[in-house]
């Protein structure tokens, strides 16, 4: 997009924009054109000689304040200002009422609407179809020509003959041959289902016929009882299998013969010669998602060990049956795979879970939380689970130990930070999680740094790095926890203290960090994405509070490839073990490098996204890129880390413009043509997605 004089940067850099500019190619300029609940947050990249307070005019009159919510790469203070979704051009004033940047309706439109195509994801991506038809599952290469004899469960219930026929051709139709079909008819009365099932004439089809209706979970156990199989896989009773689904599982079990667990992409149909929409593209085991809402759900597919390891789910858990048996295979499975191929289609109508009748059936909504709180009891891990507003997602809250404080470090690099480090020191000192304080700063800084609730400690060195002050911080922690809080932080609200300090009670957790809001609202940042080196901010100009774009991912917790460096907590022997932080001038890239070497001892990253904090940080142009880490120092971190996958790597999606999108032709230096396809629901959290039908 070239440069014009309403603040868009030209081929060789920003231009002139007009009455204002602080120098020729030095003027202010539009980044990005954002939703704001009732308004529009535009933020302005600003010269750094340039000074508040900041305001904005729209057609002459003064509509806003402005609010420093971070800067660019170059280090350029980026401006947020409130503008009416409708109104004309808007300028962006300086402290002394100069104009530095004026924005027409018409661009105002244009950046908004690129916005929006890049906040497209592939649930809602028109494109669907055309990745599709580019990337059809097919056989495995090389095709298992022996293998496991899989079971397909399949219950019935006054299944629609039309429906259940696709079904069970669908099976009829695989490619790999060693398989059984169960069929469980739970409605003997139905005269055209029992025909229709009586009609089926294929040694391989076995028929239970139910004196009556046990609900969803005993007729799947029935299923369990009198299948064969070395594995067992469920089929919803109106859902279709593509034809390639047990060849690629077989494939899986080949390779790793001791998976216990293995789950597919999907997506959604209304008919058969309809098409497909909305796929739901998964990543690897993920608990913490997991804990949230149930995003393996099609194709489970479980071994006959992990059958004879744990128990049948009972009449209490009708709804959620294949949510329990998620985390009890998740506990005792040698290795979970999952499959990244669409190879399971799950069918939209009017009397489905999938057609969004979940507000009615309160009862499986409950038995989703007791599935969740029977797996955390299981595993030892003291939590509070309650159903979210938004049907069949949850709310997890860990218990922490009273006995187990967090020691705070405040990392001060100079002296322009001190007084609001201060600040922040004699807050967390107040907190009844924080049982110490400490800042940490250059030894020249240690005298004006006391006198207050907190302990001072002084790194080695000149001008100690980020990661030198905050080990040197943790070197004099005696505290169970190690909370770190950057002092350009505005907002840590003691519940956000309260439940990183719960999470870290759980021994899989190696480091854990909050949802990062930007101080006009947006969402800054969650969890990090690392693939092929590159560290990727992810969701970062999301509203708070809209449905959590796809997957949740922007307003629920989930595993990431990294965390942050604002704010992150850590079980206080950790980082020692680790080896510390230094090593790296860039905050971003020492707390990311510290993630992956958590991941490598089998710990997991954890943004805990229902947690907020307030601070600034890095702000992007629309057009992105939208990773950290510049020069040489993100080359050596290339080097290090380029082929360790990120935990949601996969073939079919790309986080690599700050949003997850379908791989279709990805460009995230170009605009991207997206077309908004038919917003479908998908999987068990229908309302979730009817929130997120036309955003992220």
């Amino acid at each position: 997009m070239e440069g014009t004089a309403m603040g868009r940067e030209g081929k060789n850099g920003p231009v002139d924009c007009g009455q204002g500019a602080l120098g020729s190619g030095r003027g202010a300029r539009c980044l990005a054109v954002l939703d704001r609940g009732a308004s529009l947050a535009c933020r302005f990249s600003v010269p750094s000689c340039a000074t508040g307070p900041w305001a904005a005019s729209s057609d002459g009159v003064r509509v806003a304040d402005g609010t420093v919510v971070g800067a660019v790469r170059d280090g350029r203070p980026v401006v947020s200002v409130a503008a009416p979704p409708d109104g004309g051009e808007l300028t962006l004033l300086g402290g002394d009422g100069t104009a530095l940047c004026t924005v027409t309706a018409e661009e105002l439109g244009r950046l908004r609407a690129e916005r929006d195509a890049r906040m497209v994801n592939p649930a809602i991506d028109g494109l669907y179809g055309e990745w599709l038809a580019r990337h059809p599952a097919g056989d495995p290469d090389p095709m298992p020509a022996e293998g496991p004899l899989f079971s397909v469960v399949a219950p019935l219930f006054e299944t629609p003959v039309p429906y259940f026929r696709e079904m069970v051709a669908s099976v009829l139709a695989q490619t790999y041959g060693r398989w059984e079909l169960v069929l469980v008819n739970a409605s003997p009365r139905d005269a055209a289902l029992a025909e229709a099932v009586a009609a089926l004439d294929d040694p391989r089809v076995r028929v239970v016929t139910m004196d009556e209706n046990l609900g969803i979970a005993g007729n799947t156990n029935a299923g369990i009882a009198a299948a064969t199989g070395d594995y067992v896989c469920f089929l919803d009773h109106d859902d279709t299998l593509d034809p390639h689904l047990l060849a690629h599982y077989a494939a899986a079990v080949a390779e790793d013969p001791g998976c216990d667990l293995l789950y597919c992409d999907e997506d959604n149909f209304e008919t058969v010669e309809g098409g497909y929409h909305a796929p739901r593209f998964k990543p690897g085991l993920n608990l913490d998602l997991l804990c949230t809402f149930n995003y393996v759900v099609h194709c489970l597919c479980v071994s006959r060990r992990v059958l004879e390891l744990t128990e049948r789910s009972d009449g209490s858990l009708d709804g959620a049956q294949d949510y329990d048996l998620t985390f009890k295979a998740a506990e005792v499975a040698r290795s979970v795979r999952h499959v990244p191929h669409v190879l399971y289609h799950w069918r939209q109508h009017a009397g489905s879970t999938n057609g969004g009748i979940m507000e009615g059936k309160p009862y499986a909504i409950e038995a989703g939380a007791r599935a969740i709180r029977a797996h955390l009891a299981r595993v030892g891990v003291e939590a509070t689970v309650e159903a979210d507003e938004i049907p069949c997602v949850y709310d997890v809250a860990y218990r922490r130990d009273p006995s187990h404080t967090l020691s705070a470090v405040v990392p001060v690099a100079d002296a322009a930070c001190l007084p609001r480090a201060r600040a922040l020191a004699g807050e967390l000192s107040a907190m009844g999680a924080v049982g110490e304080v400490a800042l940490a700063v250059p030894a020249g800084l240690r005298e004006r740094a006391g006198g207050g609730p907190w302990a001072v400690v002084a790194a080695e060195g000149g001008e100690p790095t980020f990661g030198a002050l905050v080990d040197a911080g943790a070197s004099a922690a005696t505290g169970y926890g190690l909370l770190v809080v950057a002092p350009e932080v505005s907002a840590v609200p003691e519940e956000t203290v309260d439940a990183l300090a719960g999470y870290l009670e759980r021994a899989d957790v190696g480091v854990v960090a909050p949802r990062v809001l930007r101080p006009d609202g947006l969402v800054g940042s969650v969890g990090l994405s690392v693939e092929d080196g590159a560290v990727t901010v992810v969701d970062s100009g999301f509203e708070p509070f809209m449905g959590g774009g796809y997957l949740a991912l922007a307003q629920f917790p989930a595993q990431w490839g990294a965390v942050g460096p604002q704010v992150f907590a850590m079980r206080g022997d950790l980082l020692a073990r680790m080896g510390g932080l230094g090593g790296w001038d860039d905050p971003w890239l020492a707390v990311a490098d510290l993630s992956l070497r958590l991941r490598g001892e089998g710990l997991c990253c954890v943004c805990a996204a229902t947690a907020d904090v307030t601070a600034p940080g890095p702000v992007f142009d629309v057009a992105g890129p939208y990773t950290v880490g510049t020069g040489e120092e993100a080359a050596r971190f290339a080097r290090r880390w380029g082929s360790v996958p990120d935990p949601f790597s996969s073939p079919n999606m790309t986080f690599a413009g700050g949003y997850p999108h379908l791989t279709v032709d990805w460009d995230p230096s170009a605009p991207q043509p997206r077309r908004t396809g038919t917003a479908a629901v998908i999987g068990s959290v229908a309302s979730l997605w009817r929130v997120v039908r036309g955003r992220g």
